[in-house]
């Protein structure tokens, strides 16, 4: 159904490893950041956050976010597809994006609003279509039911799991740390945004349109 309609199918959509490149530059910096402060004690490439990839303790993972993460937010390169997928599913559906970023973090440095606002400058900036955008989600299969979402399309683990399991299909942002759930119910797993769109598509019982 084209978008206007009156049943239009709502999707939800994360932001960090799913839009965004964080993962990859999270293993960048995360080896950077151990090996400036004389830290580095080996890397577990099947984890998903900085803080279990390179066993860094509670002081350090903060001291790495505070330096880290609004570069994330600020400049992290988009995934390839990216921003052409998103611009294409828009004008067949309402896109949903759905981040557990915390507006409401006021503990360190970079604020929730900051991070709000450097979000919400990142999509302008890269001119990344979107209907809604919802912050402080962490327990996304509850965010989908509150938001309306019909699906969601997300690289956690935590996230896939708890929205599959309570009946909201996901399609998976391909990464090495989700690779478990190939084949779990009510998932579809893409390789990259080009096949993610195609996935959407299919769940939705569409034909596959070319970006």
């Amino acid at each position: 159904m084209c978008k206007g309609g009156m049943n239009i199918m709502r999707i939800g959509v994360d932001i960090d490893g799913t839009i965004n490149q964080a993962h990859f530059f999270n293993i960048v910096h995360g080896q950077q950041f151990m090996n400036e402060h004389n830290k580095f004690c080996g890397f577990d490439g099947t984890k998903q956050y900085p803080k279990d990839m390179y066993h860094m303790d509670k002081d350090t993972y903060d001291q790495f976010m505070d330096k880290w993460f609004p570069w994330n937010v600020r400049n992290c390169p988009l995934e390839i597809g990216a921003k052409e997928v998103l611009d294409a599913l828009y004008d067949d559906f309402d896109i949903i994006i759905i981040t557990a970023r915390d507006e409401h973090h006021h503990e360190r440095k970079y604020t929730g609003e900051m991070m709000k606002k450097d979000t919400l400058e990142y999509f302008k900036e890269n001119e990344i279509k979107y209907d809604e955008i919802h912050f402080s989600c962490t327990d996304k299969h509850l965010a989908c039911k509150q938001y309306g979402c019909d699906m969601l399309i997300d690289d956690s683990p935590k996230h896939i799991k708890e929205c599959a399991d309570n009946g909201i299909p996901v399609i998976i942002a391909s990464h090495f740390y989700n690779r478990q759930f190939i084949g779990y119910p009510y998932t579809m797993y893409g390789v990259n945004w080009f096949d993610i769109k195609n996935k959407v598509y299919e769940m939705c019982g569409a034909s596959f349109m070319e970006v």
